[in-house]
């Protein structure tokens, strides 16, 4: 499978760094990657060139910085990547601006997925995450803190879009892979907010043809993208809060799923105009599982 030939993932010497080197070998493993970046950026702190004498006289003494992270950072790739494996791995420490060093690193080394971990105390605005989602020109995975390992279940939102096709077919070619692997296609079935209508009984029977629609839609959907309805679990749900993102994570979390794989972009195209696409929304607040954007 060519999808992931070659792979960069982000570290930051932190104790997540173990568990993104761990996800790395199993996916580079699964599918045939032949070459693994590991990447460490040291922030470029925009210092003028006698601050940054100075700096380097006053806390670089003997070893420059960069020698130093990129020692503990190949032991501990040695350790947590173990022996043999498909793929090469090489490791770098470059310096400048993390998120547009790592755009650079994907055109430069024609990366086809992204590995980069998501944590609770940067959630904030989740603008990072967004950007990366946004702008990224491969396939990028989210791995939050919280993640405890590395089952098979795996959930895939879909809104009947190419994007979300793609989504699940990756999907289903890990299952393919991998027997033991469950797939989940999972809808979230918009309906029209309270007051759309005046009459109260024509606001629910419009809303009751939306969700009798999505399941012939589903069935449309699957024969299209030729994929046998018995190759997964269709799961369709009405959303009676309007939040979709938030819809999928629920899900998600209350049903213990291991993965998230969700196309890049999908239909709803005032709402991306508006407000950003369900996927950028998705990836900015707090993952209950590792999750994969297929662009």
């Amino acid at each position: 499978m060519k999808n992931f030939s070659r792979i960069l993932v982000a570290l930051d010497r932190s104790p997540m760094d173990s568990y993104l080197i761990g996800i790395a070998r199993r996916v580079s493993d699964l599918f045939g990657a032949s070459k693994v970046y590991f990447v460490h950026i040291i922030p470029d702190l925009g210092l003028s060139k006698s601050a940054r004498a100075e700096f380097q006289k006053r806390f670089e003494a003997g070893i420059p910085i960069d020698e130093q992270v990129k020692a503990l950072l190949q032991e501990e790739i040695q350790t947590h990547w173990g022996p043999g494996g498909t793929a090469e791995w090489s490791l770098d420490v470059p310096e400048g601006k993390p998120f547009e060093k790592l755009l650079h690193w994907q055109e430069v080394k024609q990366i086809d997925l992204l590995i980069i971990g998501q944590k609770s105390k940067s959630l904030g605005s989740g603008i990072t995450a967004r950007k990366l989602a946004n702008q990224s020109r491969c396939h990028v995975l989210f791995v939050p803190e919280t993640s405890k390992g590395m089952g098979k279940r795996i959930l895939v939102p879909v809104d009947f879009s190419e994007d979300s096709a793609k989504a699940l077919n990756l999907a289903l070619q890990w299952k393919k892979m991998d027997e033991e692997v469950q797939v989940t296609a999972f809808h979230v079935t918009d309906l029209l907010a309270t007051g759309y209508y005046l009459n109260r009984q024509e606001y629910e029977n419009f809303n009751r043809f939306l969700a009798d629609t999505a399941k012939d839609s589903f069935r449309e959907f699957l024969k299209e993208n030729q994929i046998p309805e018995n190759s997964l679990e269709v799961v369709i749900l009405r959303n009676d809060e309007g939040k979709t993102s938030e819809r999928i994570l629920e899900y998600a979390r209350e049903n213990g799923f291991d993965w998230i794989i969700a196309g890049a972009q999908g239909h709803g195209a005032i709402e991306r105009f508006f407000f950003g696409s369900v996927t950028e929304k998705l990836v900015s607040q707090a993952l209950p599982a590792p999750t994969l954007v297929v662009r």
